[in-house]
């Protein structure tokens, strides 16, 4: 009944909603943002890091989102998001990082929220101890160790997979069976280690085994006889799987690939009581009753290293006697298998390593090859193309030149970036070398590179062109940008040698080899000065024209990291026995190069480099992580720790352009050193 509080209430909502449309002013007032304030201090600008070195010795991408799950045989494990590696807004990021899954790993796989790694803990043959350890990825950004369980029964793992809760576990028991094993896992909640369901053995080494829709098949292939198997289980009450007539194979088939009733298996068949060269696949149809229904060559591949299944596609990776390719195979509703297309992957940067993987997941396929990376292929109307090569950098940068808004990094390569948005750092360019770099050091728009080759000089903004070539040995290098002059430092059985170098655009001209203690290494260069060390000692040089040792200093207990030279003083690191790092300043004037002031420092020293009475190092922390150390000199007999930031992995150089330091290791850091 409408009462006329109701009413009058009703009449005023109505009113005001009318004011709120018709008069603005009636409306409640928007709340301004407030503009952001500016970020003072030392802080990060940008970093723009490489992807961990972590092999896809494994791979799996079975989670609603398709971010790629890596695990390497070291137990190590990464989630990377390259779904779409061509679009700004999905650039490829490494999203998260997990270590010590255990010594060594055999299998890995995931489902949904949960990654599983058959590991063992030790290295030690006669104890490796076994476990399956259980992953939470729900946080892809932090993945944990949910749990580590000792599986005692087996004496060697050879497969896992997993499927909702359900994950199988294969292998080789202590009395000698082919053994597998049915777990049930839980995927909510806290940490619980997953629970025994099911065990039972196969007649050869299992291979590979899938699961879906209440149905498990295990492959499994005679270790020295050429003949395999195909097992199928009804795993409808997990506790008993029902063993289903199994398929016989002649022949050596260890990769199968599964989209719900059809399995299709490949290898090497039997031919004339003997294995066949070239390869073959199979469609085996799991109902009513198992049968295979079809066959096909799998020309041109020689071996088959993975496969994997994508809708209606079956998609076999091998090797080919043009390298590896991808084969992408179509299956109709009869079982019937059509070529549909060989893919040619690139050729690798790094070497393949000892695993190889494929994995699909909608439109994306995604090929791993050890240290030659990640490639993926996207299909459409054309078929499947590669689009994006993941490459994963063997070693951290191990030394950066930089030049206005050019900054090269060099360690298996160079990788021209350029800073002129210092927010938005971008990679130009990368050159491939034949050889590592040894180090590499600014000279003008020039980069000179020292490798076991020798000197090479390159424009910074045209990498793959050299512009001058010299052959000589050498430990280390550095170039004095004021006399223009470049010096090559080797050790030799009794003594040390700084070959100088002078530097032109077009020309490496060699001058006068300068005579240094035994033990030198490592030096820089500036003004006409040129400051190296040994073991635990420093020496200066004056090396104009007549070469002059002017100062040198022994350091009883620490040994120098990294060091350079100010108009007044020489600055150096310093790490003591027990990796504990200093930062020093000392006179450059006077012949014993006296300590005017020192300061420890929370990380191991690994370089340093200085701006005006700040000086900026990194290095790495006692627990590992890689850190900056800013520290302000400007009182030479009392340096001060003035900000302490987190930074790129490895961190192993420094450059320092205006106000603005460039850290590089796996990768790059631009930080504000004001």
């Amino acid at each position: 009944m409408l009462t006329r509080r109701s009413f009058l209430l009703g009449s005023l909502i109505s009113w005001a909603a009318a004011g709120e449309i018709f008069d603005p002013v009636f409306g409640l007032p928007k709340l301004k943002a407030k503009p952001a304030a500016p970020v003072t201090g030392p802080h990060t600008i940008a970093r723009a890091e490489w992807p961990p070195a972590i092999l896809p010795d494994f791979a799996s991408v079975a989670n609603p989102q398709g971010f790629s799950l890596f695990c390497d045989e070291f137990g190590r494990m990464s989630v990377v998001d390259i779904r779409r590696p061509g679009n700004p807004k999905t650039p490829v990021k490494v999203m998260g990082e997990l270590s010590g899954l255990g010594k060594k790993v055999f299998d890995f796989t995931s489902f949904g929220p949960r990654a599983y790694a058959l590991v063992a803990l030790t290295s030690d043959p006669a104890d490796l101890q076994l476990n399956l350890v259980t992953i939470n990825v729900t946080n892809f950004a932090a993945p944990s160790v949910v749990s580590k369980m000792p599986l005692r029964e087996y004496a060697e793992f050879t497969a896992i997979t997993a499927n909702n809760d359900l994950v199988c576990v294969a292998g080789t028991s202590l009395s000698g069976e082919n053994l597998v094993t049915l777990y049930q896992s839980p995927i909510k909640g806290r940490a619980m280690e997953p629970t025994l369901l099911a065990s039972f053995s196969v007649p050869y080494p299992v291979a590979a085994m899938d699961v879906q829709d209440r149905t498990m098949v295990v492959l499994n292939c005679a270790a020295q006889a050429p003949i395999s198997q195909l097992d199928i289980y009804n795993i409808a009450y997990p506790r008993s799987p029902q063993a289903k007539e199994p398929i016989k194979l002649e022949g050596e088939f260890k990769r199968m690939a599964r989209v719900r009733g059809a399995v299709v298996v490949s290898g090497r068949p039997m031919i004339n009581d003997r294995l066949a060269n070239a390869c073959e696949a199979r469609t085996i149809f799991l109902d009513p009753s198992p049968r295979v229904v079809s066959s096909l060559t799998l020309e041109p591949l020689t071996s088959v290293l993975s496969a994997a299944a994508q809708r209606d596609r079956f998609l076999i990776l091998g090797e080919t006697k043009q390298g590896r390719k991808v084969l992408s195979i179509v299956a109709d509703k009869t079982g019937h298998l059509t070529r549909e297309q060989v893919v040619n992957l690139p050729a690798p940067k790094g070497s393949y390593g000892q695993h190889a993987t494929i994995v699909a997941k909608d439109r994306n396929i995604y090929v791993c090859s050890g240290w030659a990376g990640v490639e993926m292929l996207t299909g459409g109307k054309e078929g499947w193309t590669p689009v994006y090569t993941y490459s994963i950098p063997r070693l951290p940068a191990s030394g950066v030149a930089s030049w206005n808004n050019m900054v090269v990094l060099g360690g298996s390569d160079l990788k021209l970036y350029d800073i002129s948005n210092p927010d938005k750092p971008s990679l130009v360019s990368t050159q491939d070398l034949p050889t590592s770099i040894k180090a590499i050091v600014g000279a003008g728009s020039y980069v000179l590179c020292l490798s076991k080759d020798g000197v090479a000089l390159r424009k910074m903004d045209s990498l793959s062109n050299v512009a001058a070539t010299l052959k000589t040995q050498g430990n280390q290098l550095c170039y004095d940008p004021v006399i223009q002059k470049a010096f090559v430092i080797a050790e030799q059985e009794k003594k040390s040698i700084a070959q100088r170098i002078k530097v032109y655009s077009n020309k490496l001209e060699v001058e006068r080899t300068i005579d240094l203690p035994k033990g030198v290494n490592r030096g820089v260069a500036q003004g006409g000065y040129m400051l190296c060390s040994a073991l635990n000692d420093l020496y200066l040089y004056g090396v104009t024209d007549n070469v002059e040792q002017f100062s040198t200093r022994h350091f009883e207990n620490l040994a120098p990291r990294d060091f350079t030279l100010t108009d007044d003083y020489v600055i150096a690191t310093f790490v003591d026995q027990q990796t504990k790092g200093f930062f020093l300043v000392l006179s450059k004037d006077n012949k014993d190069m006296h300590v005017l002031g020192s300061v420890d420092l929370p990380h191991d020293g690994t370089a340093v480099a200085v701006q005006g009475k700040r000086a900026i190092t990194a290095g790495r922390t006692p627990d590992g992580k890689s850190i900056a150390v800013i520290v302000d000199f400007t009182t030479a007999s009392a340096p001060k720790v003035v900000a302490t930031l987190p930074v790129v992995e490895s961190a192993s150089a420094i450059s320092i352009k205006d106000r603005m330091a460039i850290v590089v290791g796996r990768g790059l850091e631009l930080l504000s050193l004001m």
